[in-house]
């Protein structure tokens, strides 16, 4: 069979290596004026199908990271042949290198592992060929497959040397143009990291920075799914407060996690960031099912600082392993979206201590105004409910003389007493222990608590906590305050609480 002029043939040798030589020239300045590795493969498959004569090439593209591979480039087969060679190579990614370290002809090395690629090829028509793996640094980057059909014209003579040239040439353009694509997928990052960071100190409601923190980590690093969670460090608990997955998804994510449990409690309790490429193998991930129904495989935690306190955990889940530079500048945003919460976390506190402040001076000044005591109390209690998100409310007049207590106010007023009536002696129930001590009591948990009263009651107005506060002046016991509450207040509700038992204890003096 005739060869023609254009062809390098077995006995033109310094022809093809010069074709060859231009052939990687091209390639190699191509990559060095950042061309992707996607369109390097593509070209390289060309000008090797071109220089070898071969009519079937594939080309394709590995991802260390995510251990993935992929077509880039199919040429003189059908896509589903060379879809079925990708799954037939048998490699792991992550051994690759090791595996494969030298060029490989086919139809001439015996390679172990690889007979149903054979097998496939051959009854593709393929009677020979080459497989060139592009290394770096023991790391599999892509793969070149160019081969010929039985019948076709003769194939030039590849050396050893020219083989090996050819690939360590190809593996260095490959890693140059990964590099390159590296930089530039960086320095978009950091660019848009920039933006955020301007962005995230603009002074928010706490709501919209939360829900902007989430969007943009989701984006930054792809996730399929974001999770933000707020720390609650007296109480060593975290709660689930933005949740961005795809839509219609099943299953659902715990709202609460206790410190030291789960993932976001890890980092909570070690105050350390947590990166799981491989997620599912972890025991720290409780939500296995709820991750891979939504295709996660990696998991990357970090912790959000404020003033060396943890305000709470950012989770981000994604579909394959995080490059470490885009981990580094999540990393990075992470510090920025703290400080963002946290400025959020104080404006709000800010305007809650105004509110808090324009409550108590309201009730002061009815009282100064000598409004009548149903009016000032109804006033305090609205207000103190209000800020304390308390569910009950009730105050209770002295009788120092019969030593008992009666009851002047309670809000809601329709649901009765905790099984007291309205008269109740000194030392009984949680009033009564207050006024006999004159000390305040603090009841975390009524159904622990035998002096809190009917726990039927407590349960129906939805009573966890009560705090009975005794209404002193000048050391005359005037009365009680009690507040009722759905969870435990916190040291700052109580302080709160204990400003307005001492209007409370006024208004009872003065008016």
């Amino acid at each position: 069979m005739g060869h023609g002029t254009n062809h390098p043939t077995m006995a033109d040798p310094q022809r093809l290596e010069t074709r060859i030589e231009a052939m990687l020239s091209q390639l190699s300045n191509a990559a060095n004026l950042g061309i992707s590795p996607e369109e390097l493969l593509t070209r390289a498959i060309d000008g090797l199908l071109q220089v070898a004569r071969a009519t079937v090439g594939v080309a394709c593209l590995v991802n260390p990271e995510s251990r993935t591979m992929r077509m880039v480039s199919v040429r003189g087969i059908r896509p589903a042949v060379a879809e079925a060679l990708r799954q037939v190579f048998p490699l792991d990614v992550e051994r690759a290198a090791e595996q494969v370290a030298r060029p490989i002809r086919f139809g001439e090395d015996i390679f172990p592992g690889l007979e149903e690629l054979y097998a496939t090829l051959t009854a593709e028509g393929v009677s020979g060929g080459m497989l060139l793996p592009l290394c770096s640094e023991g790391r599999l980057l892509g793969l070149l497959m160019a081969m010929f059909r039985a019948g076709g014209e003769p194939a030039p003579a590849f050396s050893d040397s020219a083989l090996l040239a050819i690939q360590r040439q190809l593996s260095t353009a490959l890693q140059n143009s990964r590099v390159r694509q590296g930089l530039q997928s960086l320095n978009t990052d950091l660019l848009r990291l920039l933006t955020l960071a301007k962005i995230l100190g603009e002074p928010r409601e706490l709501e919209d920075t939360l829900t902007m923190v989430g969007q943009a980590a989701r984006t930054f690093s792809r996730a399929v799914a974001t999770v933000i969670w707020l720390a609650a460090p007296a109480a060593r608990r975290l709660t689930r407060i933005v949740l961005l997955e795809p839509e219609g998804s099943e299953g659902s994510l715990p709202v609460k996690f206790a410190y030291g449990e789960g993932v976001p409690g890890w980092v909570a309790e070690t105050g350390e960031a947590l990166h799981l490429d491989d997620a599912l193998t972890d025991p720290r991930v409780v939500t296995k099912e709820w991750a891979q129904s939504r295709g996660i495989r990696s998991v990357y935690a970090f912790p959000l600082r404020f003033k060396d306190a943890l305000v709470g955990v950012l989770s981000v889940g994604t579909t394959a392993p995080l490059p470490s530079p885009q981990l580094s500048l999540l990393g990075i945003y992470c510090d920025h979206a703290a400080l963002a919460i946290g400025h959020a976390q104080l404006l709000r506190e800010t305007d809650v201590h105004a509110e808090h402040l324009s409550g108590l001076a309201a009730a002061s000044r009815a009282i100064n105004e000598g409004r009548p005591r149903e009016v000032v109390l109804s006033l305090i209690s609205e207000s103190c409910r209000r800020a304390t998100e308390a569910c009950w409310f009730s105050v209770w007049g002295a009788d120092n003389q019969s030593r008992e207590l009666h009851l002047l106010y309670a809000d809601p007023g329709d649901h009765g007493l905790p099984g007291l009536g309205e008269r109740i002696r000194y030392g009984s129930g949680l009033a009564g222990w207050a006024a006999l001590h004159r000390q305040a009591r603090v009841t975390r948990d009524v159904q622990a608590d035998p002096l809190a009263g009917n726990p039927d009651w407590c349960r129906t107005l939805g009573v966890r906590a009560i705090v009975a506060l005794p209404l002193l002046v000048d050391n005359e016991l005037l009365g009680v305050l009690q507040l009722g509450a759905r969870a435990p207040l916190g040291s700052e509700h109580l302080h709160l609480v204990e400003a307005y038992a001492a209007l409370t204890a006024i208004a009872l003096r003065r008016v």
